[in-house]
């Protein structure tokens, strides 16, 4: 169960980050960015 209780926090995390990321105009251009990183 603590693992469980874990996995929630960090779903609870990626949820607000995914929320914030919304509100940035730089939204679509990101995904573009990671590519160049390889």
């Amino acid at each position: 169960e603590i693992i469980s209780s874990k996995r929630n926090a960090i779903m609870k995390k990626l949820m607000a980050v995914n929320e914030t990321i919304k509100l940035l105009p730089i939204d679509k251009n990101h995904d573009d960015d990671n590519d160049y990183d390889e």
